[in-house]
């Protein structure tokens, strides 16, 4: 969480941005944009769209409790706003509040985060807190990935903690993720009574191999 950089500064940006929301905007992803604080252009404050956030959760998650729940080096539920302030000031990573509750942070490397710092940096970090200031969500993006290996990591990991996933569409292999658009469209996802969970990858010719974490509690 290296990678070419074609663009300008502010091109680059826009660019991470529009597929963030693209994704984002999925069938498969549609449903949790509310659970992610909503979509991040939305004029709601944070006390108004908890119940939003919960009613989604409460309306898919499962019934038992996770194994683990992997965020990143997070603790969701327990880390605070504080401590993610005090965590970006000591690895040097600027990160600003888009809206109450919604922190984003760019360009992070991805040692940082405990993941190799071969793959480059993460393009997009965003966390997201709930109205009594707690970590309840962490998604990344990642763009232009130099190895279909990555996304492989990632799954792979995220399968020893948490265990087989719930729904899983596509294949994080060679021969899916080097097709283009929704061909390559690949995702993995976790639906506990306390947590969520969700791998998403797909290439795009302007932006080469996308892969989208989401890592979220699911308590009240």
């Amino acid at each position: 969480m290296g990678w070419r950089r074609p663009l300008g500064t502010g091109v680059a940006v826009l660019a991470v941005a529009t597929v963030a929301v693209g994704v984002l905007h999925m069938p498969f992803a549609r449903g949790l944009l509310v659970c992610a604080g909503g979509c991040p252009f939305g004029r709601a404050t944070l006390a108004e769209l908890e119940p939003a956030r919960l009613a989604a959760i409460r309306s898919k998650r499962g019934t038992e409790a996770a194994p683990s729940r992997p965020a990143l080096g997070f603790d969701l539920d327990r880390t605070a706003r504080k401590d993610v302030d005090a965590w970006a000031e000591r690895v040097h990573v600027a990160c600003e509040e888009v809206r109450e509750g919604l922190l984003t942070c760019n360009d992070v490397p991805a040692s940082t985060l405990g993941l190799p710092a071969a793959d480059g940096p993460i393009q997009k970090l965003s966390l997201g807190f709930n109205t009594h200031g707690h970590l309840v969500d962490v998604s990344t993006m990642r763009m232009h990935l130099a190895r279909t290996e990555t996304v492989r990591d990632v799954e792979r990991s995220l399968e020893a903690q948490v265990g087989v996933p719930h729904q899983s569409s596509g294949a994080f292999d060679d021969a899916h993720l080097t097709a283009e658009g929704p061909a390559s469209l690949a995702s993995t996802r976790y639906r506990y009574r306390d947590y969520f969970a969700e791998v998403v990858a797909a290439r795009f010719s302007s932006d080469g191999l996308v892969l989208r974490e989401h890592y979220m509690s699911a308590n009240d």
